[in-house]
């Protein structure tokens, strides 16, 4: 096998991602790789079965003949100009990567996430949103389902924008059904994404383990609408532990469908507050440096050192130690965060930016 084979091949059993590569010989065959795989207890019994079975079908060979005559591109972990730079950084990288459409460069892009049950305000947001970020010349993410997925999608449609819309399923698979006629706007000025096999459907469990994804790729994470338990707020998690900047649309606070998203702002992500004022933010981050010195006040300055000196503090710790109130405090953090000197370091922990 090449090594675009063996990552198709190795994709066949899911779950695995390009972790495994550092246990595995291309010079080996695939019934010793297999064994060395089980041996280590990488993959199970199951799983061996399944790609012993794949392997002697030729699974592989089939699966990268059919992607090439459907104009469908495969992006291999030791595809060095291709696969997202980004992705390689995350805890589980894909070992595989199929794309449908025009691949961007992923250098300015921003995910937008949120409920598939949003309410008409969240769905404007979401669509202002992307929009916003495409006439600002970035590359918005999305995971394409209903919702506030569908809705960042369009906005940044709107303005002729690109867009790339993050599968739980195959590529060459519309789900959902009524986004067909928006799957086929995104394939015009941008892609399909998936690290699922041809004809993968959708499964509960499939769309979790897609967000790392999502969020590996972005800048930063913008979160509209989430109830507390969802695969917004899974994505969300994702980013912070990936150090990825989040943002949170702050939400009525009698509404269920918004506990998460306002939970995540109580936690460490900066509050959306005005989509204008936020796209200047992001449309010239890391340049507020290069233009004139940042004047802190006593209290900014107070939180920044407390930061530099111990790091990993909750807001709790943080006002501990300063004396700050809470609420006091989610107004600097923000302001500390806009100014990329702070970040968050998962857990909704803070930590100050090594200078």
């Amino acid at each position: 096998m090449n090594e675009l084979e063996l990552c198709v091949w190795l994709n066949g059993c899911e779950g695995l991602s390009a972790n495994v590569l550092q246990h595995v010989d291309l010079s080996d065959g695939p019934e010793k790789i297999v064994e060395k795989l089980r041996r280590g207890g990488i993959v199970s019994q199951r799983g061996a079965e399944k790609l012993k079975k794949l392997a002697r079908e030729n699974w592989h060979e089939k699966e990268i003949a059919r992607a090439e005559n459907a104009g469908i591109f495969l992006i291999s972990w030791y595809s060095n100009e291709r696969y997202p730079s980004r992705l390689r950084d995350i805890a589980e990288p894909p070992l595989i990567l199929y794309a449908k459409g025009n691949l961007p460069n992923f250098e300015s892009a921003y995910s937008v996430v949120g409920t598939r049950r949003c309410t008409p305000y969240g769905f404007k947001v979401a669509a202002l949103i992307g929009k916003g970020l495409s006439r600002a010349g970035m590359i918005v993410v999305s995971g394409g389902a209903r919702g506030i997925d569908g809705a960042a999608h369009g906005g940044a449609l709107e303005n002729d924008g690109t867009t790339v819309a993050v599968l739980g399923t195959g590529v060459n698979v519309v789900w959902p059904p009524e986004h067909d006629e928006l799957f086929g706007n995104i394939l015009r000025r941008g892609a399909l994404l998936s690290e699922y096999p041809l004809d993968t459907c959708g499964r509960a469990w499939r769309f979790p383990r897609r967000n790392r994804i999502i969020a590996g790729l972005s800048k930063a994470l913008i979160v509209v609408e989430s109830p507390l338990k969802g695969g917004a707020m899974i994505t969300a998690r994702l980013a912070m532990e990936m150090g990825r900047d989040v943002w949170a649309v702050p939400g009525r606070i009698d509404e269920r469908i918004c506990e998460g998203s306002n939970r995540l702002i109580l936690d460490g992500a900066s509050p959306l507050v005005n989509v204008a004022d936020f796209i200047d933010h992001v449309s010239h981050f890391g340049q507020l440096d290069l233009f004139a010195p940042l004047e802190l006040g006593d209290d900014e300055r107070r939180v920044l050192d407390c930061l530099s000196d111990q790091g990993d503090l909750t807001l709790d710790q943080i006002s501990k130690r300063t004396g700050i109130s809470a609420v006091e405090l989610m107004r600097l953090i923000s302001g500390l965060q806009v100014q990329s000197l702070i970040y968050t370091s998962g857990g909704g922990r803070w930590r100050a930016v090594p200078h």
